[in-house]
């Protein structure tokens, strides 16, 4: 069995310094320290970010949609992180899907629904509310009260050392000054969207950054009674056609704010934003739609839409975003799923490059990566589907028609393609294997058989004419 050397293990009094306080920072503190915990090892775990979650507009705001899906609220739930009532800006009952065929509603398969949608800083900028409603300052307070050390220093540099012996330096800014600390292990969970990221390919170990589109977030203000009613409680993807270079369009609903993400099939502009606003399908949402206020709160963050290369090596791991995430979906578990894994990693098994590429890589490729390339498949399937006006209708008539096989399948898929509840691979094995032969196979059969026993009752109808014409001669 592998067994690594003993000063690339944690031991009594290692320094674990992590950049980084957004979900993934926090998530592989919190795991970190329970792990360390559970094994009986003394560690220090300390989170540097320079930003104030608690603040509302971009000082607070970590660039996200914040919807909250219901493996990520399970999941958590389990590791013992209850979601605060007083963080939720909206329970979600549904979605809806705006095409060029109308409007197609897609309720969730069981009567209970746990998705959230949450504002990641303290709202938009111009937003008051009662209280602290960031969901990465719940989490970052998490950490914390397990006795993680959060400090408001943004990491300017760090150096890896060329002796495996020595440790990690980290040169961080604080107050204005510039001081330089020693790290066991670096854990990078800056986000796609950071200045560090372009340090990372020039250190020499082989990391390359993820593949990324640069889309577009906005905060809408909006009085409640001007979003017709039915709207209210439902997130809306809009499949638009006439706009050039839009691949879809999400319209999240917050309290009194709807968070609009737009995503392209190259980078999104700004000028996009008011075009999609005065697209006729989208003003059919609301009662008013001269009432839309075109001033929000704005920003253009990074969107992976592939996995990094090697993001890892001795004595650092990247996580979050900037190692790998679903693909279009769910971005806040894939955080989760990366910082459990890579915390497991360096308590239970080491902090060298192999260990991070046999416990950490292997296992996120798995859960991930892998999945990934069928996702690219089945969203350009959607996109074609919505892009052709026969195949679209087909659709809208179809998906109504919830007690057909058809309709059911249908469902199904838009349901777990806007959401992302479950993987790539177990819709496109729901889809083949287990719907095919548990509804398609018996309907085949039943059609054959009614066929031939259509076939025996004509040959039974004249073979007894025949009989009965011979009888008469």
């Amino acid at each position: 069995m592998f067994q690594e050397k003993e000063y690339l293990r944690l031991k009594k009094g290692s320094h674990i310094a992590v950049i980084g306080g957004g979900p993934s920072g926090s998530l592989f503190a919190f795991f970190a320290q329970k792990f360390a915990r559970k094994i009986g090892l003394d560690v220090h775990i300390t989170i540097y970010d320079g930003k104030d979650f608690s603040q509302a507009g971009p000082a607070g705001c970590n660039l996200c949609a914040g919807v909250i899906s219901e493996t990520l609220v399970s999941a958590l739930n389990r590791d013992g992180i209850t979601l605060p009532a007083q963080k939720i800006r909206r329970s979600i009952k549904g979605y809806y899907h705006v095409h060029s065929s109308g409007t197609s509603f897609i309720d969730p398969p069981r009567k209970s629904c746990t998705i959230y949608t949450v504002f990641r800083g303290n709202g938009p900028r111009f937003a008051r509310f009662d209280g602290n409603v960031s969901f990465d300052d719940f989490l970052l307070q998490c950490a914390a009260q397990h006795g993680v050390e959060v400090v408001r220093a943004s990491v300017v540099d760090f150096f890896l050392p060329e002796n495996k012996r020595e440790k990690a330096r980290l040169v961080i800014r604080r107050n204005g000054s510039i001081q330089e600390v020693e790290a066991d292990l670096v854990v990078g969970a800056f986000g796609l969207n950071s200045k560090m990221i372009t340090k990372l390919p020039n250190m020499g170990f082989g990391y390359q950054p993820p593949e990324a589109l640069t889309s577009l977030h906005a905060e809408i203000p909006l009085i409640k009674n001007k979003i017709k009613k039915i709207y209210q409680d439902r997130i809306g993807v809009f499949s638009l056609q006439g706009l050039q270079n839009l691949r879809f369009g999400v319209v999240t609903p917050k309290s009194d704010f709807l968070t609009i993400s737009l995503v392209g099939k190259k980078d999104v502009h700004r000028d996009v934003l008011s075009q999609f606003l005065c697209h006729p399908q989208v003003k059919n949402i609301f009662n008013d739609p001269a009432s839309i206020p075109f001033y929000s709160c704005q920003c253009r963050p990074k969107l992976p839409i592939g996995p990094s290369k090697k993001p890892y090596t001795d004595r650092l791991v990247i996580i979050g975003d900037a190692s790998f995430s679903r693909h279009f979906k769910n971005g806040i578990y894939s955080a989760f799923i990366t910082a459990k894994l890579a915390a497991m990693t360096a308590l239970y098994h080491g902090i060298s490059c192999t260990c991070f590429h046999r416990h950490y890589y292997k296992l996120a490729k798995k859960e991930i990566i892998r999945d990934n390339i069928v996702g690219q498949i089945l969203f350009l399937t959607s996109h074609y589907f919505a892009q052709n006006k026969r195949l679209i209708s087909f659709y809208a008539t179809q998906i109504k028609k919830k007690s057909s096989f058809l309709g059911r399948f249908l469902l199904f898929f838009s349901w777990n393609m806007m959401t992302g509840e479950i993987s790539y691979k177990n819709i496109l094995q729901e889809i083949f294997f287990v719907r095919f032969h548990t509804y398609l196979q018996p309907d085949r059969i039943s059609r054959l058989i009614r066929k031939k026993r259509k076939r025996l009752d004509i040959l039974y109808r004249i073979k007894n004419k025949k009989k009965r014409v011979l009888n008469d001669k």
